[in-house]
């Protein structure tokens, strides 16, 4: 599903010199499994959502917009994708499921990614 793109891609402060490695596969999987998981969106339409989502291009990815994504948990990204901005104002709840990181590690485990978005 995301065969060409990749985890491991190194940003780096230019300012600070401090360093990001962004896990884009494993965070657009994550956020793929949360759409077909916690809302029940068929995999298609979840498929469509991340494909049209200025959130999960890989246009203008730098230091900054890479810590941006690694500050939130992937459940944020998700509901914006798929209620927009202030989702938590349209009456969706912001707080995580019950047993979220559960399902997130075991999920990342079932499909071979890594086990952080960002290191």
């Amino acid at each position: 599903m995301f065969e060409n793109v990749k985890d491991g891609l190194n940003f780096t402060n230019s300012q600070t010199g401090e360093k990001i490695i962004f896990h884009r596969k494993t965070w657009l999987y994550s956020i793929f499994g949360i759409l077909t998981h916690y809302l029940r969106y068929k995999n298609e339409y979840a498929k469509k959502l991340i494909d049209e989502a200025n959130l999960c291009s890989d246009q203008n990815l730098d230091f900054y917009s890479v810590a941006m994504l690694c500050h939130e948990e992937e459940y944020h990204w998700a509901m914006i994708i798929a209620h927009g901005e202030y989702y938590w104002n349209k009456g969706f709840n912001i707080e995580l499921p019950d047993n979220y990181d559960e399902w997130l590690d075991n999920y990342r485990k079932t499909f071979n990614l890594n086990a952080s978005t960002c290191d």
